[in-house]
């Protein structure tokens, strides 16, 4: 199964940079991949196997963002807070689910062009120099708006 999802695939071990810009659709476990496809422009489904009990935690208890996938973490602000990128918490079943999503990204179209315009639109936003420094504001951004919220809650 390709990250717990059960679709049919082929395993490439070359240079995944490589792998990546010379493909037309990539599917991806989350991390530093994701934005490596990203960087390259490339529609992508973000997969990642977690359990029922994992779904859970992530869904409901510990999570401090609605997404796990690094690009639409990143690029929330520029979407409105809509993902940039389809993510998905696999349980094994969803193939029929995603092979329509896939197909739409695959060929050419609306959701290609949406996802390739969302995908530049990140890259010139968290790729361009500075990156380091604008990435530690935003987390001062979110600590300080996080301490806010926990202040305001009466106890």
């Amino acid at each position: 199964s390709l990250f717990g999802c059960r679709i049919p695939h082929e395993v490439l071990s070359d240079d995944s940079r490589v792998i990546a810009q010379a493909s037309d659709l990539v599917l991806v476990a989350s991390g530093t991949m994701s934005l490596e496809v990203a960087f390259f422009e490339k529609p992508m489904l973000v997969l990642y196997r977690a359990s029922a009990l994992k779904r859970l935690l992530f869904n409901n208890l510990i999570s401090v963002t609605p997404f796990f996938a690094l690009p639409n973490i990143l690029g929330a602000s520029l979407t409105g807070g809509e993902p940039i990128v389809l993510e998905r918490l696999c349980k094994g079943n969803e193939a029929e689910e995603l092979a329509p999503i896939a197909s739409g990204l695959l060929e050419e179209g609306p959701a290609r062009d949406a996802s390739i315009d969302h995908l530049r639109r990140l890259k010139e936003k968290v790729f361009a120099p500075g990156a380091t420094a604008r990435a530690a504001e935003a987390l001062l951004e979110f600590i300080k708006k996080r301490k806010l919220s926990s202040d305001a809650v009466p106890r």
